[in-house]
């Protein structure tokens, strides 16, 4: 069983490239869903408080819209933030992928593949590339957001082109290729374990 990372920047198309390769049998673990579930644990919850004080949870439940507004400008936040979540999503990745085990490959769909160390826990990474003003549009229309808000969020990311530099395969979602052919083709390559 090969464990392949899939990632991209905003507005990308990642979520898409997933919900295909899920469409042909591939398990994908979604590590930032999976990530928001877990701030729905006691423990997170807890933790949350004592960063950052009671008004974090309301109702029971963590302000996300607070927490976010919190972790997008101070890094220290941030980083208090990763280090909370990010072993229990890798705990959580390496269970569900053993109870995958059985599939020629599995996917773990990420934003932050390579900026966290996540790429330690796959064989093969593949980015997802758009040109910037198509993640930027993309973004804005499923976000319901503003194009500041949007630009300062890609701003907080890595760059595409550095992306690109670590990843093992690139697909391309732009106006000039058809991705779905990108798509069989990467899902041909992994079923065959060429290129390993």
């Amino acid at each position: 069983m090969i464990k392949i990372g899939l990632t991209g920047g905003i507005g990308s198309g990642k979520s898409t490239v997933a919900s295909v390769f899920e469409e042909l049998g591939v398990p994908v673990y979604y590590a930032d869903f999976e990530a928001k579930e877990f701030l729905k644990t006691s423990k997170v919850k807890d933790a949350l408080v004592d960063y950052f004080g009671r008004n974090m949870v309301v109702n029971g439940e963590v302000d996300k819209a607070a927490l976010a507004s919190i972790i997008f400008n101070d890094r220290e936040a941030l980083q208090k933030v990763n280090n909370l979540i990010h072993p229990l999503v890798r705990q959580g990745f390496a269970q569900w992928a053993e109870i995958n085990k059985s599939h020629a490959y599995l996917i773990i769909e990420v934003a932050i593949l390579f900026e966290n160390g996540f790429d330690s826990l796959v064989d093969k990474s593949v980015v997802v590339t758009a040109p910037y003003h198509q993640r930027l549009s993309r973004s804005i229309r499923r976000d319901a957001s503003n194009a500041e808000a949007i630009k300062s969020r890609m701003n907080n990311q890595w760059p595409q082109e550095r992306l690109i530099e670590k990843a093992d395969f690139v697909l391309k979602n732009d106006n000039d290729q058809l991705l779905l052919p990108q798509i069989l083709a990467l899902d041909g390559v992994f079923r065959d374990k060429m290129g390993f």
